[in-house]
């Protein structure tokens, strides 16, 4: 079985704006929060794009990398040691305190 195959994903939260989980595999894990950018489509809302980049901005300047595949999705993502993945997921929670959707 190729190494990739050998990793699991955990949804922690999940409505239709955001999703974060987390990707578990041998070589530690990965927090990742996708977040839609167009929840209205195909009604565009300049006010919620500024809220998301805000959200992305903050989250870039955690260390995550920014990733996007072309459609309405971004991904942010945070490699981090199985044994701070908690830790990880509580510090990812104030993103949120001050985000709104």
């Amino acid at each position: 079985m190729p190494a990739e195959w050998d990793e699991s994903y955990r949804v922690v939260s999940s409505d239709r704006n955001v999703r974060v989980g987390v990707i578990s595999c041998p070589e530690g894990s990965i927090i990742e929060v996708v977040v839609n950018m167009f929840p209205g489509l195909p009604d565009v809302d300049p006010a919620h794009i500024g809220c998301r980049v805000v959200l992305l901005k903050s989250l870039e300047d955690s260390g995550y990398q920014l990733l996007c595949d072309g459609d309405r999705f971004v991904c942010a993502e945070l490699s981090v040691p199985e044994d701070e993945v908690e830790k990880s997921l509580s510090r990812l929670r104030s993103h949120f305190d001050t985000w709104e959707p």
